[in-house]
Parts: structure tokens; sequence; C-alpha cells
């Protein structure tokens, strides 16, 4: 649970909502529990906007999905090492 960060207690609905990028004046219907659950259960806007972005690009054929292997590298034996020396 995340708590405020200078004092005793747990985050309020209108802070969690902040974070998960709600409107000021988006209105909540339920229960405390409830809505704290709804707000849990959410994406950010910003997160849905740039999914949003890139499903249409892939869409239109417009995508260039670049990965990065790290399994079997250097960085991925270098962790072993480390791993196996503990």
């Amino acid at each position: 649970m995340l708590c405020h960060p200078k004092e005793t207690r747990p985050l309020s609905i209108l802070e969690y909502a902040k974070i998960q990028q709600f409107p000021t004046n988006w209105i909540f219907q339920g229960s405390l529990s409830e809505v704290y659950k709804q707000i849990g259960n959410a994406v950010p806007v910003g997160l849905g906007y740039t999914l949003g972005q890139m499903l249409v690009s892939v869409m239109k054929n417009e995508h260039n999905i670049k990965t990065k292997r790290s399994r079997g590298t250097s960085t991925h034996l270098n962790c072993f090492k480390i791993g196996s020396a503990i």
C-alpha cells in the first residue's frame, strides 16, 4: 500500500486519482473500497494514449519495432557470475 511521504496516513482517493492521471473533476461511484479498487485497476491516461498510438501505427503498418537481446549476452553472463559468487 502506498503511503503519504511526509505524514503517517494512506494516500487519499484524490491523491491516488492524480497518480493515475484522472481529471480533477472526475466523479467516482460506489463505496470507499470500490472507489479505491476502480482507481487501482485503472490504466493511466498517458499509458493508454501511448498504447493506442502504437496500435494505430501497427494497424497502418507504420511501425518499427526494435528489441534488445540481453539473455546470452555479456550483461547476462556477468549477472550469472555475480549471482553464483554470492
